[in-house]
């Protein structure tokens, strides 16, 4: 047996198998938008999963591996809670609501613990180093926050928490939040674009494109100004981005940056507020 031997009969199995396993998760009639991981995502890119299903990304092995290894992650961490005498009320359980008049969705939360006799729901998030120190910083994500808030209509417990692992050193951190009607109802009106849109009527784009003017010096030692509009990195990462900004004028750059030039007035209110690098 050669080490190419092993590479097909091992590693290639598993990665094969991991990848029918998330293939077999979609019917190719377009992703899903109601779901508790979708909220208070971008509505435009919501509606292009739902109506053009052809231009979702297709999963990789390696990204079916990710999904497995935090999925092990979360079932570890359970282990951990029972280990430290921390009772759980519930772990992993499915809930139904409607989110929408004639709009079911079906979130599926971590757990709900008792610490010091109250109920709080409590969502895992394995996070690489770089995220995970974002997360210590600055806590967690809108998006976390609107998930949260999902689970919480749906349980009815107020108190919520993510629970962050650093993936590269299993260090723990947490952020705490609690529900706020007005917030969920901004929840409500992104899905809401979603639901009333159609193909040839998407909504608009939730994230603008942001000023950046940088100043340096040429190889001649010359001052030169660079006035660019950029995307945000929302958008960057995005699977829809070439369908959603064609039309725009968007150029990338061999960094991997995106943008188009600013026009003259962009150039002059970019000015004014500062938006230099």
């Amino acid at each position: 047996m050669t080490p190419e031997d092993l590479n097909t009969h091992l590693i290639g199995k598993i990665n094969t198998a991991l990848l029918n396993q998330e293939l077999s998760k979609r019917d190719g009639k377009g992703v899903n938008p109601y779901r508790a991981s979708s909220a208070g995502k971008c509505p435009r890119l919501l509606a292009y999963g739902l109506h053009y299903p052809e231009l979702a990304e297709t999963p990789t092995a390696r990204f079916a591996a990710v999904m497995s290894i935090g999925n092990a992650l979360h079932g570890m961490i359970s282990e951990w809670l029972r280990l430290a005498g921390i009772q759980i009320i519930e772990e992993e359980k499915t809930y139904e609501i409607e989110i929408l008049p004639g709009v079911k969705m079906r979130p599926r939360l971590d757990w709900i613990l008792r610490i010091q006799g109250e109920r709080v729901i409590v969502d895992a998030k394995t996070k690489s180093a770089t995220a995970f120190s974002l997360f210590q910083r600055e806590g967690m994500s809108v998006d976390e926050r609107a998930q949260l808030h999902v689970y919480s209509l749906a349980t009815g417990i107020r108190r919520m928490a993510i629970l962050g692992i650093n993936k590269e050193t299993g260090q723990l951190h947490i952020d705490y939040t609690e529900y706020d009607p007005s917030f969920m109802a901004h929840i409500r009106s992104l899905f809401r674009q979603v639901k009333v849109s159609t193909p040839d009527n998407l909504p608009e784009r939730h994230h603008a494109l942001t000023p950046h003017i940088k100043e340096y010096k040429t190889a001649k030692n010359t001052h030169r100004n660079e006035y660019e509009m950029r995307l945000p990195w929302q958008c960057r990462f995005c699977p829809y981005t070439e369908p959603c900004w064609a039309g725009e004028g968007i150029q990338t750059k061999e960094d991997g940056t995106q943008y188009r030039p600013m026009t003259d007035i962009e150039r002059e209110l970019a000015l004014v507020s500062g938006g230099r690098a």
